[in-house]
């Protein structure tokens, strides 16, 4: 007698509960609300491992342009991300910057909210073209209609999949040590690490292993990145304004100076809590077992 197919079930019901958790926020994300467009870029990322993670699910074709109307949104949805961690940062440093910035301070605000406007029109663009397209409809026939794979076959390629993530997050994770003080590695070794992370909140839910050690570890190095990445993207928003005005003749241009050198420490000192993590954490780097969980 077979066996009965249990994953899949709980492969359907994991990428049905991350595709309401991306489209539920949606109304909200076009209106420009903060909170929701975080949700719904997380939601994104997760569907996008997650369908990544079970591939040999469903036809290569369909899912690939999934994907790629997918990376699009996330991308979308980073961009107004950032503008509003550039406005946060703004805001916070308020009360330790010169009182002859504040026109500086407003000037960068303003310019900020405009981008911002701007975004969000596109991102309402992009959300009526899926509207029009049943973008949703799609993904979710697609999960609802997934070949009949048996289940050690889907933990075989589940596996490989995760096996591979923990590859690329530990290879950078050694080119971070290799060389500590380049930036842009810290930025991919946080990327690597959130998609393994995802991978793994996926294998709790399908495989129910036990993995909540890696996954707060490996959030706990994630803020750390993270900060030091917002806070050197700014600094390059910045720099942009500076040469921008400079260009322009703008007196405020020498006041950005102050402005500048603010944030430069602040992302030294964030810089430096990084490297420490990277250099003292080890919990992330443990291995999980996949298995067929009843």
């Amino acid at each position: 007698m077979s066996r009965p197919n249990i994953l899949l079930p709980r492969i359907e019901a994991h990428l049905q509960a991350k595709l309401a958790e991306m489209f539920g926020p949606a109304r909200e994300a076009a209106r420009g609300q903060t909170v929701a467009l975080h949700r719904m870029r997380v939601a994104t990322r997760r569907l996008r491992v997650g369908l990544r993670y079970f591939s040999a699910l469903f036809p290569a074709g369909d899912l690939r342009q999934i994907q790629k109307h997918l990376r699009r949104t996330t991308r979308s949805l980073g961009k107004i991300r950032s503008i509003d961690v550039h406005l946060q940062l703004l805001r916070q440093a308020r009360q330790y910057l010169p009182a002859t910035t504040t026109s500086v301070q407003r000037k960068l605000t303003g310019e900020l909210l405009a981008d911002r406007h701007q975004s969000v029109a596109e991102l309402q663009d992009l959300f009526q073209t899926f509207a029009t397209s049943q973008f949703e409809v799609h993904i979710r026939e697609l999960v609802l209609q997934p070949r009949p794979l048996a289940d050690q076959r889907v933990v075989a390629d589940a596996r490989d999949y995760l096996a591979k993530l923990r590859r690329q997050m530990r290879r950078r994770f050694k080119d971070c040590r290799r060389n500590e003080r380049a930036g842009p590695l810290f930025h991919k070794l946080r990327l690597a690490a959130k998609r393994y992370r995802y991978a793994l909140e996926t294998s709790t839910a399908v495989f129910q292993i036990r993995a909540a050690a890696q996954i707060q570890a490996i959030k706990k190095m994630q803020a750390h990145l993270g900060v030091s990445h917002d806070l050197a993207e700014f600094l390059e928003f910045l720099q942009a304004c500076r040469r921008k005005w400079q260009k322009a003749d703008n007196p405020l241009a020498g006041r950005l100076a102050h402005v500048l050198t603010f944030f430069q420490g602040e992302h030294e000192v964030a810089f430096a809590a990084a490297q420490k993590i990277l250099r003292e954490e080890r919990d992330w780097h443990k291995k999980v077992k996949l298995q067929i969980s009843v």
